[in-house]
């Protein structure tokens, strides 16, 4: 999978499934979804990506760096 997306083995994770009435989904993100980052801390597994996740929340700030069809760019969600 790493390759078919041209990324290192251990960097990202996949986006497998996105609730249509959330606050991801209204900004973007869908199934195949790459997360890099999340508020500028690397993510390489579902794990790290939780956490990063949580601390996220708990700041109230949530900025992704995603890949999707190619392209890498930054998605800022806000919470309400």
């Amino acid at each position: 999978m790493s390759r078919y997306y041209g990324l290192r083995s251990n960097e990202g994770v996949v986006v497998s499934n996105v609730a249509s009435d959330g606050l991801a989904f209204r900004a973007g993100i869908r199934p195949g979804t790459i997360i890099l980052s999340v508020n500028m801390t690397k993510v390489h597994s579902v794990d790290e990506f939780h956490k990063a996740l949580q601390a996220a929340v708990q700041a109230k700030k949530l900025l992704l760096l995603i890949r999707e069809q190619g392209y890498t760019r930054f998605v800022a969600i806000p919470f309400e």
